[in-house]
C-alpha cells in the first residue's frame, strides 16, 4: 500500500524478477559464496542487491564500496579498515556473532596499470584468496574472517575493463537480463495508482497506467536512439532516469492538480526534465520532443500541439506556500516574484547583478526542482560565464538551504579537502541542517576529489573517512535520536543513521564545462556523477538573453553614459557582435578544426568593456574641452597684450631712434677704445713675459739662499747655544790674556766687527771690561738687521 510519508528511495514493488534474484543472492550468501551479480547497464543490479542487504536477515552486516576508474588499492583498504572491527593488531571482521558482506559495485572500474592489472581488483583478490592483505605501512598482514563479497558490474565497454579470471573464479555470476517492460509498468503503475488513489473522487488513477505506459516506452526508446559516442558520452540511461521522472511527480501536492491536463502536463514536464535537460544539441531535443509527443498521442489520446507543454515550467517558488505547481505564463509576474527573490539574497550574501531572461528562469526552475527532491542532485554543464554557479546559489536560498563549497588555496591538499567534507557532512547529518555542496571542475586539485564524490552520490559515505574517535562521537551524538525514530542501538545502525541523514540533508550540485577531453573521461571514470545526478546542459545564450543582458547592464549606466536614447541600438550592436564572431568561429572550426570558442563570459566582457571605455571616454572630451577652452583664453589674453606692446613701441619709437643713435655712437667708441685696448694687451704681454723671466731669476736665488740658510742655521744655532754657555767668570778670564790664542783672537775680532769697532784684541778686551754688560750686548744683538756694510766686511 502506498505511504505518501514514505521515503521515495525505501518503496520497492516486489515483482517476480527481483524476488527471484533476491531469492537466489539469500541462499548463496547464507551458504557461504560470493556472488558476481552482472547484466547490461540499468537492469536494477544495484537496486536489487541493495535492497536485500538493507533487509538483509539478522546476523549480517553490510557495506557499500563503489569503484570508479580512479579508485586505487588504499581506497579499499580503507574501505576494509572502515568497516570492519580490529580485533587484533593483525586481525580485522565484523562484530561478534556477524558476518559482514562488502557490496563493491561497478567492480571493473578500475583504470589498467602499466602491466595491465587493475590494482583494487587485484587486492579483493588477495582479500578472498589469503583472507586477508598486507598492511603497506605496517608492513604485516593483516587477516580478515568472516566477511563474503558481493560484486555488480556490467559488460566490459565504456570506460569498464575487463577483470581478470583468477579473481571472478571466487564468485558464482548471476546474470540479471533486461527488465521487461512489463515488470517495469507494474512497478512504476503501483506507485503512481498509490499517489493517485490518496484523492479517489480526481479520476487521476485512470490516467496513471496511461502515462506509466507512455513513460516505459519512451525509456526504452530513447536507449535505442540516443546512444553514447565519444561527444555524447553522457548519453546513458538506466532505472534510475524514469524512477526520478515518477519521483518529480509526486512532489506535486493532489489538491493543485486541477484535471487530467495538468497531470500529463507534470508528467511531460518531469520527463522533459530528466530526460531532454541532458541532451546536448537542439537537434536530438528537437528530435526527443517529437518521439514524446508522438507516445503522448498514442496512449492518451490527447490531440495537443507540441508547442502547448514544450516549454511548460513548474517550480515551488512563485508563492510563499512552497507548493510544487505550474508557474504562471505571464513572464513579467515571473520576473517580479525572482527580482525579490535575488533582493532576499543580497541582502545576506555577496550580492549578484542578474538578469533574468526567459531561458536563465528555465535553468532556476530546474534547479530548484532538483533541489527540492530526496537526494535530489545535480549536474550543470556549461562554459564559463554562463550562469551556473550563480544559479545554483539562488536556487539554494530559494530552498531555504545553505551553499557549501571549498575555498582551493596553493597548498590545498587531500587532507584539507577530507577535513572540509567531514565538516560538511557533520552538518548535515549531527546537526540536521539542509545544505548544498557545490564543486566545479575548477576545484578538482587531485582526481581522487572526484572518487569521494563518486562514493557520496552512489552510498552517501566516503570509506574511512572518520577515525573510530570521531565515529564514536558522532555515534553519542546521534544515539537518543536513533532510538527515537527506532534506528537501533548499535554503534553500526547508528552510524547508518548518520549516512542516512546526510544523504537526506545533502545535495551535491556539479558545475562542469563540456570543453576538452576530460569531461568525457571523468564521465567515463566516475559513473555516479551521470547516474546518481539530474543534468542540466547550458547551451549558448539565445539572441534575447544576449539582448536582455546588455540592455540591462546599459541601461544601469544610462545616466552616467547620457545615452538614454540609444539603448535599443547599442544592445542589438552587442549581441550582434557576439554572433558575429560565433559564427566566424564555426567556420573557423569547419576549416582549420580548431576551437574559438565565445562563451557568456566574452559577451559580458564585450558589453563591460564598451561600457568601462564610453565611462573614460566621457570624462576625457570634457577634460579636453576644457583644456582647448583655456589654450583659447590664453590665447585672447596674449593678444591683447600684443596690441599694449604695439602701442607702447608707436609710443617709444623717437627715443628709440635716439637711444640707436647713441648706440651707434657708441659703437664706434668703443672700436677706438679696442684698438688701443689690443695694443695695451700686447705691453701687457711683454710686460708679463719679462716678469715672469724676472721671477724665475729670483727663485733661483732664492733657491740658493734656501740652500745656504739651510747649512748656515746649524752653525748660528750652535753658536747662540755656545753663547748662552758664557757667563761672568769667563769673560774676566778671557780679558786677562796677554797673548791670546789665536782662535779667541778671530772671535773678539768678529765681535768687534758686528759692533762697528775695531778689529783688535785691545779694542776687544775694552769692549769685555764690563763682563756683564758685554754679554748683555751679544744676547741682544739683532741678528735680522745686520747692516750690509757689516756683513760686506
Amino acid at each position: 500500500e502506498f505511504d505518501p510519508k514514505q521515503n521515495f528511495f525505501d518503496i520497492l514493488v516486489p515483482t517476480p524478477d527481483t524476488v527471484k534474484y533476491k531469492f537466489i543472492l539469500n541462499h548463496l550468501i547464507q551458504n557461504g559464496f560470493n556472488v558476481l551479480i552482472t547484466g547490461e547497464t540499468g537492469v536494477g543490479k544495484s537496486v536489487i542487491t541493495r535492497d536485500y542487504l538493507m533487509k538483509a536477515p539478522e546476523g549480517i552486516g553490510s557495506a557499500f564500496v563503489n569503484f570508479s576508474g580512479k579508485t586505487t588499492t588504499k581506497n579499499l583498504e580503507h574501505a576494509f579498515e572502515g568497516n570492519l572491527d580490529k580485533k587484533r593488531k593483525n586481525l580485522l571482521g565484523p562484530p561478534a556473532g556477524r558476518k559482514m558482506v562488502f557490496f563493491i559495485d561497478d567492480v571493473n572500474m578500475p583504470q589498467l596499470e602499466k602491466y595491465f592489472a587493475q590494482p583494487p581488483c587485484e587486492l579483493l583478490r588477495q582479500a578472498i584468496d589469503a583472507q586477508g592483505f598486507y598492511d603497506t605501512k605496517g608492513l604485516f598482514f593483516k587477516n580478515i574472517k568472516d566477511t563474503k563479497f558481493v560484486c555488480a558490474c556490467a559488460p566490459p565497454g565504456g570506460g569498464r575493463n575487463k577483470v581478470t579470471p583468477r579473481l571472478f573464479r571466487h564468485f558464482n555470476m548471476v546474470w540479471i537480463p533486461d527488465l521487461s517492460s512489463a515488470s517495469m509498468r507494474t512497478i512504476f503503475t503501483s506507485i503512481l495508482r498509490g499517489y493517485t488513489e490518496q484523492k479517489p473522487d480526481s479520476g487521476l488513477d485512470f490516467v496513471a497506467e496511461g502515462i506509466v505506459k507512455a513513460e516505459v516506452e519512451i525509456y526504452t526508446k530513447t536507449i535505442k536512439e540516443f546512444l553514447p559516442t565519444p561527444s555524447k558520452s553522457h548519453y546513458t540511461f538506466n532505472l534510475r532516469d524514469p524512477s526520478k521522472v515518477i519521483q518529480g511527480m509526486l512532489m506535486c501536492n493532489l489538491d493543485d492538480i486541477e484535471n487530467k491536463e495538468y497531470f500529463v502536463q507534470l508528467w511531460m514536464h518531469e520527463t522533459f526534465r530528466v530526460f531532454r535537460d541532458r541532451l546536448i544539441s537542439q537537434d536530438d531535443r528537437d528530435r526527443f520532443s517529437m518521439l514524446c509527443h508522438e507516445i503522448q498521442e498514442a496512449h492518451l489520446v490527447m490531440d495537443w500541439e507540441l508547442s502547448e507543454y514544450k516549454d511548460i515550467k513548474f517550480g515551488d517558488f512563485e508563492t510563499h506556500e512552497k507548493r510544487y505547481t505550474k508557474l504562471s505564463s505571464d513572464f513579467n509576474a515571473i520576473n517580479d516574484r525572482l527580482n525579490h527573490l535575488l533582493m532576499l539574497y543580497n541582502n545576506d550574501y555577496t550580492p549578484m547583478n542578474l538578469v533574468f531572461f526567459e531561458d536563465c528562469v528555465q535553468h532556476l526552475a530546474r534547479i530548484a526542482r532538483i533541489l527540492s527532491q530526496e537526494r535530489g542532485n545535480a549536474m550543470l554543464v556549461g562554459v564559463g560565464g554562463s550562469g551556473r554557479r550563480s544559479m545554483a546559489q539562488l536556487g539554494t536560498n530559494i530552498q531555504d538551504m545553505k551553499t557549501f563549497s571549498i575555498e582551493i588555496h596553493k597548498n590545498y591538499k587531500e587532507k584539507d579537502y577530507h577535513e572540509d567534507i567531514r565538516t560538511m557532512l557533520k552538518k548535515g547529518g549531527v546537526e540536521d541542517i539542509p545544505q548544498v555542496f557545490l564543486f566545479s571542475d575548477t576545484q578538482i586539485m587531485q582526481e581522487s576529489f572526484l572518487e569521494d564524490i563518486n562514493n557520496l552520490l552512489n552510498s552517501g559515505e566516503i570509506p574511512n573517512l572518520f577515525a573510530t574517535e570521531e565515529k564514536n562521537q558522532i555515534c553519542e551524538e546521534l544515539a537518543d535520536k536513533a532510538r527515537a525514530v527506532n534506528q537501533g542501538d548499535s554503534r553500526e545502525q547508528i552510524y547508518g543513521y548518520f549516512v542516512q541523514k546526510c544523504r537526506e540533508n545533502l545535495h551535491i550540485v556539479l558545475a562542469f564545462s563540456p570543453v576538452g577531453d576530460e569531461f568525457r573521461a571523468r564521465c567515463l571514470q566516475f559513473p555516479s556523477i551521470i547516474n546518481c545526478c539530474t543534468m542540466d546542459w547550458y547551451n549558448a545564450w539565445p539572441k534575447e538573453a544576449l539582448y536582455s543582458v546588455a540592455h540591462r547592464q546599459l541601461q544601469d549606466n544610462e545616466i552616467a553614459l547620457g545615452i538614454q536614447d540609444h539603448l535599443d541600438v547599442l544592445a542589438d550592436m552587442a549581441v550582434h557582435i557576439h554572433l558575429s564572431v560565433s559564427e566566424a568561429s564555426d567556420q573557423y572550426y569547419e576549416e582549420l578544426r580548431r576551437k574559438n570558442y565565445t562563451t557568456p563570459t566574452s559577451y559580458l566582457d564585450l558589453v563591460k568593456t564598451y561600457i568601462n571605455m564610453l565611462m573614460k571616454q566621457k570624462k576625457i572630451v570634457p577634460e579636453l574641452i576644457n583644456r582647448y577652452q583655456e589654450g583659447l583664453r590664453t590665447l585672447e589674453t596674449t593678444n591683447v597684450i600684443v596690441d599694449e606692446l604695439k602701442k607702447n613701441l608707436i609710443h617709444l619709437r623717437p627715443e628709440i631712434d635716439k637711444k640707436e643713435k647713441e648706440t651707434q655712437v657708441m659703437v664706434v667708441n668703443l672700436e677706438k677704445q679696442s684698438k688701443v685696448a689690443a695694443e695695451q694687451e700686447k705691453v701687457n704681454a711683454k710686460e708679463e713675459a719679462e716678469s715672469k723671466k724676472m721671477f724665475n731669476e729670483v727663485m733661483v736665488i732664492k733657491k740658493d739662499c734656501e740652500e745656504s740658510l739651510s747649512q748656515a742655521m746649524p752653525i748660528y744655532n750652535s753658536a747662540i747655544n755656545a753663547l748662552n754657555t758664557l757667563n761672568k767668570n769667563d769673560i774676566t778670564e778671557m780679558k786677562v790674556y796677554a797673548t791670546p790664542p789665536p782662535a779667541v783672537v778671530t772671535v773678539i775680532g768678529a765681535v768687534c766687527c758686528l759692533f762697528e769697532k775695531k778689529q783688535d784684541w785691545e779694542t776687544g778686551k775694552a769692549f769685555m771690561q764690563k763682563p756683564e754688560e758685554f754679554l748683555q750686548a751679544l744676547k741682544t744683538y739683532d741678528k735680522d738687521n745686520v747692516k750690509p756694510k757689516v756683513i760686506k766686511q
